[in-house]
């Protein structure tokens, strides 16, 4: 009786006297892979890289100092990058890109379809084709795979760009709120700064002031004009007074230049009580300016200090506005994406001499096991 386990002794001339069948076998596997080698499209590419950057608030770009001490520098942190691989695979950039490009259309689904279903095999293909990584220099990769070499090198530019729109929006509600914070106090600076106007207007209007009050202002009209009249004033009171006593020693008093003196007298007193006070008439005079001086001192100072301070909210807001029209780019692209040269797949050697290779064990595992069955057979034959 001859032994139920199989020997592999017998292998060599097992194969053998099936030579040919396999022979036949592995070849037309070798032909079926060659044409299905043949026949798989060329796969390119693409492949963007890129840091994010410590994209800086709004105030710190408003800051004069922003320029020499704090710049957009690269990120080296996880945290960002998560955050931008987050973005790249989240459904508004994916639905974005897809309608972008009619993707679609471009993987050969009907135009009009517009079901779920094919929508959900649209996205599957479109995700199988993309990828996005961090590699092992903490740098942000995204990649695309296309028959197309220049469609994939647009797709993987126009991924980043969405995802750079993206990064960007995240902060850009909170600095238009800082914006219109910077607005409302540009705003309520003018209102005030006008209110405080009107209010040195009327004082001015009210003593009769209309110079400047500050320390280094040249011309004071009123002052000098009051210190001038009262100099000139006292001094030809004091002049004519010596001279009426002079002439009442020498003439009568009803004398003619007594009498003229006298009345000039009389008006250089008018004149003098005219200066100094507001009571006697006079526009201008000693007890108003004093009066009023120091309070159009201290208008003055608040004006322009109020000035001053609308200025900067005024220059400050409209930096704001332009930094946010500028867009600074969240960004720090190493490496746009551009047309493969090279494809990387099918490897069509490989793909030949693996079929080739399992239809050759496949071949030699059925021919074992037809055998082994004959041998079983032919043992309970002669039991």
């Amino acid at each position: 009786m001859a032994s139920s386990e199989f020997n592999l002794n017998k292998f060599l001339p097992l194969m053998q006297q099936w030579r040919w069948p396999l022979a036949g076998v592995t070849l037309a596997g070798f032909l079926v892979s060659v044409i299905t080698a043949l026949l798989l499209p060329d796969i390119y590419r693409s492949t963007a890289i890129f840091y994010p950057t410590n994209l800086p608030a709004l105030q710190t770009t408003l800051n004069p100092e922003y320029t020499t001490q704090e710049r957009l520098a690269l990120s080296m942190s996880t945290d960002d990058a998560d955050r931008l691989i987050s973005i790249g695979q989240s459904q508004p950039v994916l639905k974005h890109i897809i309608q972008k490009f009619k993707l679609a259309e471009h993987y050969g689904y009907p135009a009009h379809d517009t079901s779920d279903k094919i929508r959900q095999k649209v996205t599957e293909e479109f995700l199988y084709n993309y990828n996005i990584y961090q590699n092992n220099r903490s740098a942000v990769e995204v990649s695309f795979d296309d028959q197309n070499n220049f469609f994939a090198a647009r797709m993987a530019n126009a991924i980043m760009q969405q995802i750079d729109t993206v990064n960007q929006q995240l902060t850009r509600s909170n600095q238009f709120k800082i914006l219109d914070a910077y607005a409302q106090r540009e705003l309520v600076l003018r209102q005030e700064l006008k209110q405080m106007q009107d209010s040195l207007l009327l004082t001015r209007q009210q003593y009769n002031i209309f110079g400047s009050m500050s320390a280094e202002a040249e011309g004071r009209p009123e002052s000098r004009f009051l210190a001038e009249r009262l100099v000139q004033t006292e001094t030809d009171l004091q002049q004519a007074q010596g001279t009426l006593q002079s002439y009442k020693s020498q003439l009568p008093a009803n004398h003619t230049k007594i009498i003229t003196l006298t009345a000039e007298i009389k008006g250089l007193q008018a004149a003098l009580k005219a200066l100094k006070s507001k009571s006697a008439g006079s526009s201008i005079n000693l007890e108003s300016y004093l009066a009023g001086s120091d309070r159009i001192a201290r208008l003055e100072n608040a004006f322009k200090a109020l000035q001053e301070e609308h200025q900067k909210a005024r220059q400050t807001y409209a930096e704001a506005q332009l930094t946010l029209k500028n867009g600074t780019t969240s960004l720090y692209l190493v490496q746009p994406a551009t047309p493969a040269l090279k494809k990387i797949r099918p490897i069509r050697w490989l793909i030949v001499v693996g079929s080739t290779l399992v239809t050759f064990v496949l071949s030699v595992v059925v021919i074992t096991l037809l055998e082994r069955r004959r041998s079983l057979q032919h043992q309970a034959f002669y039991a």
